[in-house]
C-alpha cells in the first residue's frame, strides 16, 4: 500500500504510518484530501482541504450539538473506545 497516493500530504504532517493504515482501513469513504469514519458514538471528518493545517472533526451521532475539533490524541481516544458503525456502500449513478 502505497500511503503517499491515499493520503495528502498534511497527513503525514501528524499520523505515522501505522496509524494512517488503521484510518485508512477503518474509513467509510475517503480520498486523498479527506477521510470519514464512523464509531457507534462518534462521526469523524479528517480534512486537508480546509486550511493550512489537517482538521479533525468530531460530532457525537446522537446529538444535536456542534462538533468540535480535536487533536491526534483525543481523536484516537474517541475513535477506539467503541466500536465502528456498519456502514453500507451505495453506488450512486451520476
Amino acid at each position: 500500500m502505497d500511503l503517499k497516493e491515499l493520503f495528502h500530504p498534511k497527513f503525514f504532517e501528524v499520523f505515522n504510518e501505522d496509524e494512517l493504515k488503521e484510518i485508512y482501513k477503518k474509513a467509510c469513504c475517503g480520498g486523498y484530501s479527506c477521510y470519514v469514519i464512523f464509531n457507534e458514538k462518534y462521526f469523524f471528518e479528517l480534512s486537508a482541504d480546509l486550511g493550512d493545517e489537517l482538521e479533525i472533526y468530531c460530532d457525537e451521532c446522537e446529538s444535536n450539538e456542534n462538533g468540535e475539533i480535536l487533536d491526534k490524541e483525543e481523536f484516537f481516544k474517541q475513535l477506539r473506545a467503541y466500536p465502528l458503525q456498519e456502514v453500507k456502500v451505495i453506488e450512486v449513478d451520476a
